[in-house]
């Protein structure tokens, strides 16, 4: 199972299990960051 904790900077990273609830907008822009870093061209969450 993932594990969640929240750093310093206010990002989470695995570690300790947490309590994380992230609205879609915030969800979809990581996904879109992520999708990004990884050299996705035009990312998106639609179907």
């Amino acid at each position: 199972m993932l594990r969640i904790e929240q750093h310093d900077s206010g990002r989470y990273a695995p570690g300790d299990n947490a309590d994380v609830r992230r609205t879609a907008t915030e969800l979809e822009a990581e996904i879109r960051t992520w999708a990004l870093l990884l050299g996705v061209e035009n990312p998106s969450t639609d179907d």
